[in-house]
């Protein structure tokens, strides 16, 4: 603890001498409000939570629905022309509207920013009514234009991501409702509910700050695209430094996750993932039927470790791994005379153990002068696994022995072999698998019987591919 303690210590220090912001500071939107929030604000930030889960779950029904538009049409061929396009329209909407012309970095700061006599933000701020309604006009055309492009360019072949196009749009709806805020302080002063707001009136002119609004509702507009809660929390206190309106923050983010989930189960990532058919298994509901795992467990080809397998046997056994579509992660069980499974060996092991047999069988025809044809001297080579299981080979290697002469043409694969493989019982709940999966990163499980015979195995691609069909 004291190591990482230090390593914070020094790394701030670091950043505070860089100054990569060039206004001072370590958080990128550090504010500093003057003010601290009251309860009647509950309801803008109630408000801006509802948003942020709303706005996260259309964008991301949207976008995926636009990604495999783009997977699957001419963009997809051509992603310089799309990024040129899209930099054409972006270019034609946002060049009229002061704040679409914005920097996003810029644009946040400004959002987050209290409000002085001083600094107006870039015309953010209002200090009457009538100056209210036209900053309403400006920041509403905004989002609009910032929801749509947020839509078709999230996903685009360039170095960009989701984080501030999230907290930009969070930050346009929470200043709209800090100064909807502002105006109903401003036009009903005398109501109850504003009691409490008649001293700083008074002094300052103004009772809520619309800046606070503007980073809640960047919180929520983040917890609903990503569905991070606790970690959102936290990241957006490093950034700010607002530690006063963390119990807001909070209540936003949760809004915002239940809502967002409710409207669509799945962040945007996890539907990025699940596009992409990368083998990612998150935790599932906790009753999956059936109960047993009979109906993940598929038969692939095996190696019989007391067989005469040679080079070409086990490279045949290969081609049936991959035409299966387990040749990157799957592998092969390794049987005794018995059919119980002891031990198993990658498909990736098993190929380099391959390759380098090849190469000596090149590298010894060379050296003997003869000209046997790769495929014949494959095809002669023997592969055993004698010092795994001793005594089961010893037979089948003094039976190589004595046709070759030469003891040391066997090729031995026992180093590249997975001895305590893990199994499950063919009866297991599948819960346990999942459990197997997610909790040790597994890519394949061995199934076996009450007396360990070999059942078959359960691929981590296949166990996606069932979890899908009982959704």
């Amino acid at each position: 603890m004291i190591r990482s303690f230090f390593s914070a210590l020094i790394a701030a220090m670091t950043l505070k001498l860089l100054n990569p912001f060039g206004n001072g500071k370590i958080a990128m939107f550090q504010v500093s409000y003057d003010r601290d929030w009251h309860w009647f604000e509950m309801a803008g930030f109630l408000l801006c939570g509802l948003f942020g889960g709303f706005f996260g779950a259309i964008f991301s029904k949207l976008n995926i629905r636009w990604q495999h538009v783009r997977k699957t049409t001419w963009l997809g061929r051509h992603p310089v022309a799309e990024v040129v396009v899209i930099m054409v329209i972006t270019v034609l909407v946002s060049y009229w509207n002061p704040f679409a012309r914005m920097g996003l970095t810029e644009f946040v700061m400004n959002l987050f920013a209290e409000c002085t006599s001083t600094n107006d933000n870039e015309g953010l701020c209002a200090t009457t009514i009538s100056a209210i309604y036209p900053r309403l006009n400006l920041l509403a055309a905004t989002l609009v234009i910032k929801v749509i492009l947020i839509i078709f360019t999230f996903g685009l072949r360039i170095p960009a991501g989701i984080f501030l196009p999230s907290l930009a749009v969070g930050a346009i709806f929470g200043r709209m409702v800090g100064l909807g805020m502002q105006y109903l302080t401003m036009r009903f002063p005398d109501l109850e509910l504003f009691a409490r707001c008649g001293s700083e009136m008074a002094a300052e002119g103004e009772c809520v700050i619309p800046g606070v609004y503007a980073m809640v509702g960047a919180a929520a507009s983040l917890a609903g695209v990503t569905r991070t809660t606790v970690s959102l929390v936290v990241i957006m206190f490093e950034l700010t430094g607002a530690l006063t309106y963390l119990l807001p923050i909070m209540l936003a983010v949760m809004v915002s996750k239940w809502t967002s989930d409710a409207m669509h189960p799945h962040g945007i990532y996890d539907l990025i993932i699940d596009l992409n058919g990368y083998p990612y298994l998150d935790q599932r509901p906790e009753n999956i039927n059936p109960p047993t795992i009979s109906d993940v467990t598929e038969s692939v080809a095996t190696i019989n470790v007391n067989a005469r397998n040679t080079v070409t046997d086990l490279r045949d056994k290969l081609a049936i791994v991959e035409a299966a579509g387990y040749l990157e992660d799957g592998g092969l069980p390794i049987l005794n005379e018995e059919d119980s499974l002891v031990g198993f060996i990658a498909c990736h092991e098993l190929q380099h153990a391959l390759d380098r047999v090849s190469r000596r069988l090149m590298k010894s025809s060379l050296t003997a002068g003869t000209s046997a044809k790769k495929d014949e001297a494959e095809a002669g080579q023997r592969c055993h696994f004698k010092r795994s299981w001793g005594v089961m080979e010893t037979e089948a290697v003094e039976a190589d022995a004595e046709e070759t002469d030469e003891v040391e043409v066997v090729a031995d694969f026992s180093p590249y072999v997975d001895q305590g493989p893990i199994t499950v019982n063919e009866n297991a709940n599948m819960e346990l698998v999942m459990e197997l999966f997610t909790k040790l990163g597994l890519c394949y499980v061995c199934v076996t019987n009450y007396a360990g015979k070999y059942i078959g195995v359960i691929h981590k691609k296949r166990l996606l591919t069932f979890l899908k069909q009982t959704e």
